[in-house]
């Protein structure tokens, strides 16, 4: 019962994955994310990328009681790619974004923010996360074509 949402199957995949899990968690997921143009960034990284970012989204919105929502978009502009991911939060909060987890198995969590990071400084990109009352957008550029 694959969808398309960006028209990549590697990234497809993930967010179909990712989409399940928020359903499971009873998280309103909607995108707008179709005929994105990736230029020179590997496909693999990408999806790595977009799936760790919706990790971290749906992480937070399990702490949220009311109005789960995570809206993902995608677009290019120029020679870049521009990714924004919204999420809920717990209204009135400051998240931290560094290595941290809050979840029991540390061990294999609390990475994504580090790869992500990772991943954007080698598309020559920048991430940006802006709180508001009652969620979180993370933006991200990443440059489509390598110099």
């Amino acid at each position: 019962d694959a969808l398309i949402h960006t028209g990549n199957v590697s990234i497809d995949s993930v967010i179909d994955d990712k989409l399940s899990l928020a359903k499971e968690k009873n998280i309103i997921y909607e995108e707008n994310a179709k005929n994105m143009y990736y230029g020179d960034i590997e496909i693999n990284e990408l999806a790595l990328l977009i799936g760790l970012a919706l990790d971290n989204a749906i992480e937070a919105c399990e702490k949220v009681e009311e109005n789960r929502y995570i809206y993902f978009e995608a677009r290019n502009k120029k020679d870049y790619l521009v990714i924004h991911i919204t999420n809920s939060i717990i209204p009135h909060t400051k998240p931290r974004f560094y290595k941290t987890s809050k979840l029991v198995d540390k061990m294999n969590h609390g990475f994504g923010v580090e790869e992500i990071k990772d991943i954007v400084k080698r598309y020559d990109g920048d991430i940006q996360y802006d709180t508001k009352e009652d969620r979180v957008v993370l933006r991200i550029i990443l440059k489509t074509k390598k110099d």
